[in-house]
């Protein structure tokens, strides 16, 4: 009952602090008695939860919570295929849905595979499984409530004010991050369950008296654009994870929410999520640094032989930490893999500058040879986006009849391949010079909110 008691007092310390959707709303107090209440019906060790509505969905989540039983967000949102394969990974005991109009819970029991344990987690994330079979990420109360209290303690968030949730919970910077966080400083939520509507946001917002939003930066760039200069919003602070940002859409927020505070924050679901984050007064100075660890946090570069590396070199971030996952659902050889002597290892190319910032250089995957030298698409990226021509750009390596070779997709204020050229011969050394480009008006975007993969 640990993560319960934690958030159950934070709620009573709140009462009258109220979540809301459209026309619903529901006080912090009888939250707390909904979810207490409901806990003796879930009888189940693991429990999906597919809501179209997220209020709906943070009820059957506390629920769970309360209940100490295993929450498992399905992506109602993204479809009906994706949370089927996550259904088949990870057969229920129950399943807590508002399909019918309003929040019921099934028994499922009859067709169940999946046995009860002690060690269970409290929450099992699914990847979004775009690339294969969907992994399920295990995190336990302590990892949870280590995130939560991790990231309380730099972002500027209590009872004077009100949040606005337009992603789902199935995403752990969203549930962690956002929501818990929010709960456990007392403010006011306000959800938004339909798919991303840039105008419908921005009167949201308005309409609400909304003070803080958090978003990918995918969205958060989309968004500017629809942001006019006579707009008076009531935005205090932003809350970019979930991708690396560019200098360009940096720029891009920046103007179009010039006295907000920008927080930008580095994770991966296997570490519930927060690892670093940016403080808002290094923003506009370097917004492409991931940022300080948190307090809980330690991190390490190494090289391929897994030894370390010092400042300013590249190599693989390892992280560890009390927030880290218990591990893969049901895949001891892949969590193996991942958690090696108490260390998580990220996949991500990374340094720690002489300034003691994370900066992310890309996935391990992505990094590209040429010429002996290493390529890393973010550092092209965002010499490419500090044009403000350039909205947006993907860089990729593919093989040329044995050769690597660099690809960028661009989109912006762009009249011709020639002018795209140009922009790289100013701004990048020679062997960082695409041998193709093409231009979009839109980069094409997982169901999240974030920039397709390379």
């Amino acid at each position: 009952m640990k993560l319960w008691n934690h958030i159950r007092a934070k709620l009573m310390e709140h009462p009258s602090q109220t979540l809301c959707e459209g026309n619903s709303s529901i006080t912090y107090e009888e939250l707390c008695i909904y979810a207490e209440a409901h806990a003796g019906d879930i009888k189940g060790r693991y429990n999906a939860i597919l809501c179209r509505s997220e209020l709906a969905a943070a009820m059957a989540l506390l629920s769970c919570i309360a209940a100490e039983k295993t929450a498992v967000p399905l992506p109602e949102r993204y479809g009906e295929d994706l949370y089927r394969k996550i259904l088949r990974r990870c057969p229920p005991n129950m399943l807590l849905t508002d399909l019918r109009g309003k929040l019921e819970i099934f028994k499922t029991e009859h067709f169940s595979t999946v046995k009860d344990s002690e060690n269970a987690p409290a929450v099992i994330l699914f990847t979004s499984g775009s690339t294969g079979a969907p992994k399920g990420v295990m995190l336990g109360e302590g990892a949870i409530l280590s995130n939560v209290e991790g990231i309380s303690s730099y972002f500027p968030i209590s009872a004077e004010d009100t949040i606005l949730i337009s992603r789902p919970l199935y995403h752990s910077s969203v549930l962690t991050g956002e929501f818990l966080t929010a709960l456990c400083a007392g403010a006011r939520i306000v959800f938004n369950s339909e798919p991303f509507n840039p105008i419908g946001i921005l009167k949201t917002v308005k309409k609400q008296g909304v003070t803080v939003l958090g978003s990918t930066p995918t969205l958060l760039s989309l968004l500017s654009r629809f942001v006019r200069g006579d707009d008076k919003l009531p935005l205090k602070t932003l809350s970019v994870s979930g991708e690396c940002i560019s200098k360009g859409t940096a720029r891009n927020i920046r103007k179009a929410f010039p006295s907000a505070r920008v927080l930008c924050g580095y994770g991966l679901t296997e570490a519930a999520p927060r690892v670093a984050y940016l403080p808002s007064e290094l923003f506009d100075k370097n917004p492409t640094a991931a940022g300080y660890p948190l307090p809980s946090v330690e991190l390490r570069i190494v090289n391929k032989k897994g030894k370390q590396l010092p400042r300013g070199k590249v190599g693989e971030l390892l992280v560890r930490s009390d927030s880290l996952m218990d591990g893969y659902f049901e895949d001891p050889a892949l969590t193996k893999k991942a958690i090696r002597g108490g260390w998580l290892r990220t996949g991500d190319l990374a340094l720690i500058g002489e300034d003691g910032l994370l900066y992310i250089k890309g996935r391990r995957d992505d990094m590209m040879i040429r010429a002996g030298m290493n390529i890393y698409p973010a550092e092209i990226e965002n010499a490419l986006s500090a044009d403000e021509r350039i909205r947006e750009v993907r860089v990729y390596g593919y093989d040329a009849g044995g050769t690597q070779e660099i690809g960028i997709t661009v989109c912006g204020d762009l009249s011709s391949v020639a002018e795209v050229m140009q922009i790289c011969r100013s701004k990048l050394p020679a062997h960082q010079i695409p041998s193709k480009i093409e231009i979009r008006d839109e980069l094409e975007r997982l169901s999240g909110g974030k920039r397709k993969a390379r």
